[in-house]
């Protein structure tokens, strides 16, 4: 079962291996039987690293085995091997796995995917220059020149705040204060004249005289209006009935 493991190439010769193939062999001694309540199922060799057989290890024994393979993986491969390890805790929120700080672990393990990441898209994208923008703030009327990322960490925004200021589709014009500079605008988000909204026409009820909003007119007044004379509303109703009738 461990000849598939060993004969991958993409792996370094550390004790972090090691120790991986001590719990994978000690799994493979025990002759485990699958049961949901105790054991998950594992790749030996990582599924998309092409592996295949599986064998059953606790849930303490399959996260240190994601961990461990972080530490041992090269390349390509060890970005995958971050990824699974901080989604790990995603798969099933039932896991006992008697460890403290969860919280601490999986930001811990985001980072290592971000990082490692950013590293591989740098090594594929050597010259690759990220864009740059304009920001402005409308109280400081400090201004940030530079790429997404520097001005993330200039301003303290989140990501989100930054990505809705970028995209000013959202009809977003500031972001506490900071607002981006728009070519084809040749002014700041937070410049952008306001849409000037449509005059409501009121319309007068027949019954009680008042001029009403559009949105009040059908349910307070008209046909359902209180100062309403009976009479006069029995006319109306046979007047629209004819006019239904004429049509």
């Amino acid at each position: 079962m461990l000849t598939e493991f060993n004969n991958y190439t993409n792996f370094s010769n550390n004790k972090y291996k090691d120790l991986y193939i001590k719990i994978i062999k000690k799994s493979i001694k025990e002759n485990r039987q699958y049961n949901s309540h105790y054991y998950e199922k594992h790749h030996i060799l990582p599924e998309s690293f092409g592996g295949t057989f599986l064998i059953y290890l606790t849930f303490r024994e399959h996260y240190i085995c994601h961990l461990l393979l972080t530490k041992f993986t090269t390349g390509k491969d060890r970005m995958k091997m971050c990824f699974a390890l901080h989604t790990f805790f995603h798969f099933d929120k039932n896991r006992n796995l008697n460890l403290s700080q969860t919280s601490k672990l999986y930001e811990n393990h985001k980072k290592l995917f971000v990082e490692f990441k950013k590293i591989q898209m740098q090594k594929n994208n050597p010259n690759k220059k990220q864009e740059e923008f304009i920001f402005k703030n409308k109280k400081t009327f400090d201004v940030f020149v530079g790429n997404r990322q520097d001005f993330i960490k200039y301003s303290n925004l989140t990501n989100q705040e930054v990505y809705n200021l970028i995209n000013t589709n959202n009809n977003i014009k500031h972001s506490k204060n900071w607002g981006i500079f728009i070519q084809s605008k040749n002014c700041f988000s937070f410049e952008l004249p306001k849409k000037s909204r449509l005059p409501i026409t009121n319309k007068k009820c027949g019954y009680c005289n008042k001029s009403i909003s559009p949105g009040n007119y059908s349910r307070w007044h008209g046909i359902n209006c209180k100062s309403i004379n009976p009479e006069k509303h029995n006319q109306n109703i046979q007047q629209i009935k004819k006019l239904n009738l004429r049509s």
